[in-house]
């Protein structure tokens, strides 16, 4: 490698050898010219062309998968999903899909048996077809409700950046989910009606047309089940963006609304049970003789036109049984695959967050300025954390890798105004969270400390002490939001804010920092969704990093820099405290230099070997000396005993915590940067 290096800084001597080389390959181009007229080689025989050939190997190779496909189709196409009714049958039991027990259908021959359960009877259709009425209603007003809901969608998302997304503000992201909640709620009803007369299906036309208590309970059901088929058929089609349609699957605990619930929907739409129950009640409603006796039900010219609309909706979105077969099998392993990807990210995620490269504890916990900033802090203020040394830092930008919210402890929140039954109200109808999330609060930590934060960590949102959170962080900057200029009004922004907060306990973690979705939260999003999300007082510097929109803890920092000179600061600045970084013990850093040199001959190993060009091996070697420099750099002051020396937790100014956006996550990195400015 030497002796071409040498070569190529001698110019001269490297244009005569290149000349030597052409001169050498043209005299050997001539003489094989005169040898093919000697001696001309013989024509091989006709070879089957590498198009062929790759034709060939590729349906030998695709064979294999077509049958493996095939076995897929046909294994969807036998055990195809239970329609609309049967699902909910089999799960109306189970609590985390949030369906309510179902009613046991009427037993209508029992009741057609006495003058007692007519009467009864009757009054029940009166109330079904009432509520049917007003149900077909609200139906419409949603429908409406959904389209100017896209149309917002649509011309806010034209008009903004391109990777900006809708729902990453919070009250967007209300808006469909209550549109959620409603057609859940229709949808509830529907099916409640529809399973309380299925027993009509025990009747023959003749008798249900001959009884007008059975015509009437043919026709509630009959609606029913239309109605009911054509809002599912709606709501799986009437949203074709990817960012509307993940909303629509995000479980929302405090409606009782599982996840997933848009793919659950649609599956059952997808089943031949569910299109061949509408195909028979469809052959017996326009069937002689019940076709012929439905006039004589009052409230039939209501529903006629509502029975002929559903009808032609479903006809146009009918599909074959091979396709719903293939889509359906598309969509599950399309579903099976994210699920996947996003438990192996789970996974690394976690290990990266929980590896720490040099062990040690920071000085804040149990020095004076942790005391003192305990008697700082207030109900509603915002905690930027910083841990040295853990994996997770190289990968989150900037300094500040975590943030959380105070909460105080029981009694200052009664102080305030907040008890147990006001924050309850948050978790809505879900039960197990609103009878449990107080005891949680109050019950000391592990250790016996009082649990003040609220923050989102890899095992969900959690309460933790502050000697849990803030004791064992190297880096601690507080902010307390100023929402409005008038104190009672900006104290009950702020209580309305430690709410919300509340009822994201226990609610898991987001390993995609997605900003767009609601069900699961990063430690930022826990501080954006309780301030509004961008819908309230306090307005979030969020971003999009890798095609997701997203807050760094550090975006908070440049908030407040970027507006302590105005007028009318949304964030005031309460405390910084850092604790001195202990340098690295001494085998830490002989272990880093043997690591940096075996990189470095690593490195022009591959190069000797892999790169043949002179100006790639130079290029590649000056990149590794770059990598490997600022290392030795930084480690070129091996003191025995140094990792000895503890020094208190310092109060730092705003201006310093302002620098902190120049530093980095990588801790080494920050303690290079700082020792270079210091030596200059």
């Amino acid at each position: 490698m030497w002796h071409q290096l040498l070569i190529f800084g001698r110019r001269g001597r490297l244009r005569e050898i290149r000349q030597l080389r052409s001169g050498l390959q043209g005299l050997l181009a001539g003489l094989a010219k005169e040898f093919a007229e000697v001696d001309p080689r013989p024509e091989s025989e006709p070879r089957l062309r590498w198009r062929r050939v790759a034709s060939d190997r590729a349906v030998f190779l695709s064979a294999p998968l077509l049958v493996l496909g095939a076995v897929v189709l046909l294994w969807f196409g036998i055990a195809q999903p239970a329609g609309i009714v049967e699902r909910e049958r089999e799960r109306r039991a189970e609590r985390d899909l949030g369906i309510k027990l179902l009613e046991p259908s009427l037993r209508l021959k029992e009741l057609l048996n006495t003058k007692t359960g007519k009467g009864s009877l009757g009054g029940r259709l009166d109330a079904d077809e009432g509520k049917l009425i007003q149900l077909i209603g609200e139906i419409a007003a949603l429908e409406r409700d959904a389209g100017a809901l896209e149309f917002d969608r649509e011309k806010a998302e034209k008009t903004n950046e391109a990777d900006w997304n809708w729902y990453q503000v919070q009250g967007n992201s209300d808006r469909v989910q209550e549109l959620l909640r409603r057609f859940y709620h229709y949808r509830e009803v529907l099916l409640f009606v529809f399973l309380r007369y299925e027993r009509i299906a025990n009747f023959n036309s003749d008798e249900v047309a001959a009884d007008l208590l059975l015509l009437r309970a043919f026709l509630v059901e009959y609606v029913a089940g239309t109605v009911l088929f054509e809002s599912s058929l709606k709501f799986v089609n009437g949203f074709h963006a990817e960012n509307t349609r993940a909303k629509l699957n995000e479980g929302i605990q405090q409606w009782g609304i599982p996840p997933g619930f848009y793919n659950f929907v649609r599956d059952g739409l997808r089943s031949p049970e569910s299109l061949g129950l509408f195909k028979e009640f469809e052959s017996r409603y326009h069937a002689s003789p019940i076709k012929d006796e439905l006039g004589r039900v009052a409230c039939y010219e209501q529903f006629q036109p509502v029975i002929g609309a559903a009808e032609k909706t479903i006809a146009r979105y009918a599909e074959s049984s091979s396709l719903r077969v293939v889509r359906r099998a598309h969509d599950q392993i399309k579903e099976k695959s994210k699920e996947v990807v996003y438990q192996a990210q789970k996974a690394i995620s976690s290990w990266i967050g929980d590896f720490k490269t040099i062990q040690g504890e920071s000085a804040i916990k149990g020095s004076a300025g942790f005391d003192k900033l305990l008697q700082m802090m207030e109900p509603g203020d915002i905690i930027l954390e910083r841990r040295n040394y853990y994996g997770s830092n190289a990968f989150l930008p900037g300094y500040w890798p975590h943030a959380a919210l105070y909460l105080g402890t029981a009694e200052d929140l009664r102080e305030l105004g907040l008890t147990e039954e006001s924050l309850r109200t948050g978790f809505g109808q879900d039960q197990e969270r609103a009878n449990t999330f107080w005891e949680r609060y109050t019950s000391p930590d592990s250790e016996g400390h009082e649990c003040k934060i609220i923050e989102a960590v890899s095992e969900g949102v959690i309460f933790s002490s502050m000697e849990h959170s803030i004791a064992e962080a190297d880096s601690v900057a507080v902010f307390r939001p100023r929402l409005a200029a008038d104190e009672i009004e900006d104290l009950n922004l702020k209580k309305a804010a430690i709410v919300r907060a509340f009822s994201y306990w226990d609610m898991p973690y987001d390993f995609e920092f997605d900003f767009t979705s609601t069900d699961k939260l990063v430690c930022t999003e826990v501080v954006f969704r309780a301030y509004g999300g961008d819908s309230g007082a306090l307005h979030f510097p969020v971003k999009n990093i890798m095609g997701r929109p997203t807050m760094p803890a550090g975006n908070l920092v440049s908030k407040f820099n970027k507006e302590r000179a105005s007028a009318k600061p949304q964030l005031e600045f309460i405390a910084f405290l850092e604790a001195p970084d202990r340098k690295p013990h001494l085998l830490s850093k002989i272990l880093v230099l043997f690591c940096a040199f075996g990189a470095f001959m690593l490195g022009l190993l591959i190069c000797r070997f892999a790169v043949k060009s002179i100006r790639i091996r130079l290029i590649f070697v000056a990149i590794l000396v770059g990598l490997t420099v600022p290392a030795v750099f930084y480690y070129r002051k091996i003191l025995p005993g140094e990792d000895r020396q503890v020094a208190e937790a310092i109060f730092k100014t705003e201006d310093e915590l302002v620098g902190t956006l120049e530093l980095k996550g990588l801790t080494w990195w920050n303690k290079l940067i700082q020792e270079m400015a210091t030596e200059e």
